[in-house]
């Protein structure tokens, strides 16, 4: 499991964003990567660990998190998405408790 970092100083919350940032743009790779053609059907990928509409909304403005929503809902189409809740909790920036989970992609 990724490890989740919880952001309570103000260089916590940078390497959050940093952490974030870097994972969601590798999920949005491991997504287009899924959804090749060269994939069978029935294969799965954990993309993201965390919560990935809390991670997004408070670490890119309205205009990124929705560039990046519409970036993952392009492969609808060829994958299903579904969540797994862990175990973990974490605190977001302004120390509110959030559950982790796995999101996973399969091709359709």
């Amino acid at each position: 499991m990724k490890e989740i970092y919880y952001a309570t100083s103000e260089k916590e919350k940078q390497r959050n964003r940093s952490y974030v940032k870097q994972n969601v743009g590798e999920a949005l790779l491991q997504l287009r990567e899924l959804s090749k053609p060269s994939n069978r059907s029935g294969v799965s990928r954990v993309y993201y660990t965390g919560n990935w509409v809390n991670d997004i909304y408070n670490n890119y403005t309205e205009k990124q998190a929705q560039k990046i929503f519409d970036n993952a809902n392009q492969y609808r189409d060829k994958l299903d998405f579904f969540q797994v809740k862990l175990k973990d909790t974490y605190e977001d920036y302004n120390e509110k408790t959030l559950q982790a989970y796995d999101y996973v992609a399969r091709v359709k």
